[in-house]
């Protein structure tokens, strides 16, 4: 899984802000695998390349998720939904249990 890291403020210019650091965090603590983008890119160009890697999802996280505390899951098939990490944490496991 991908998480894809867009916005202003102390997640600009390649350096991940505290909020996705956080989510990252626990994700992993759910051991749940993910990558986190730091890169400074345009979040389109971001999308366009995980689709190519073929990564199953990818959560962005800008202004909007963060004042509304929510992440915005894009699949790999482009649909998207928005939910709260929680949310999508249960949705991972029930689609993936681990053996």
């Amino acid at each position: 899984m991908d998480l894809a890291r867009s916005g202003r403020g102390d997640e600009h210019h390649g350096r991940p802000g505290r909020l996705c650091r956080r989510r990252a965090s626990r994700l992993r603590a759910s051991d749940v695998r993910i990558e986190l983008d730091t890169r400074n890119e345009k979040i389109g160009y971001k999308i366009r390349e995980a689709r190519q890697q073929k990564v199953p999802y990818m959560l962005i996280t800008g202004d909007r998720e963060k004042d509304e505390g929510t992440v915005t899951v894009r699949e790999r098939s482009g649909d998207q939904k928005t939910m709260t990490l929680e949310e999508f944490i249960r949705i991972i496991r029930e689609s993936h249990p681990v053996i």
